[in-house]
């Protein structure tokens, strides 16, 4: 893979990811060519988000929202260092960028979501 080379990462190394993602080389999500661990790990953040946006729309209190942020930082967080230890990419900055990239791929967030996030 592409990432197995190390990169150092600033903002213009994940922003220019997810711009190479979007123009050049669609990522696909398949849980069976990830390690249990890490398939396991991502289809937790992946569940987590997904309860967020459903659990927004009925306008949780200032205090929830926090909490649930803090909820799915821990769960993206899992999943980079899950693909960390596959040697899927080679540090947390662009772990948390490839588990944005499957966010979109799935179609729960937009490339917009994931640039304005990195």
């Amino acid at each position: 893979m592409l990432l197995t080379r190390r990169v150092r990462t600033e903002r213009c190394c994940e922003t220019a990811l997810i711009e190479y993602e979007r123009l050049q080389a669609p990522f696909g999500y398949d849980p069976s060519s990830y390690a249990p661990a890490t398939a396991a790990a991502i289809d937790a953040y992946i569940a987590y988000v997904q309860h967020v946006r459903k659990r927004i729309l009925e306008r949780p209190s200032r205090d929830e929202i926090m909490e649930m942020d803090r909820t799915r930082s821990l769960y993206h967080h899992r999943a980079a260092r899950a693909m960390i230890d596959e040697r899927i990419a080679p540090n947390i900055k662009l772990g948390r960028t490839l588990a944005r990239l499957i966010l979109v791929h799935l179609g729960i967030e937009t490339y917009e979501d994931a640039r304005r996030m990195v």
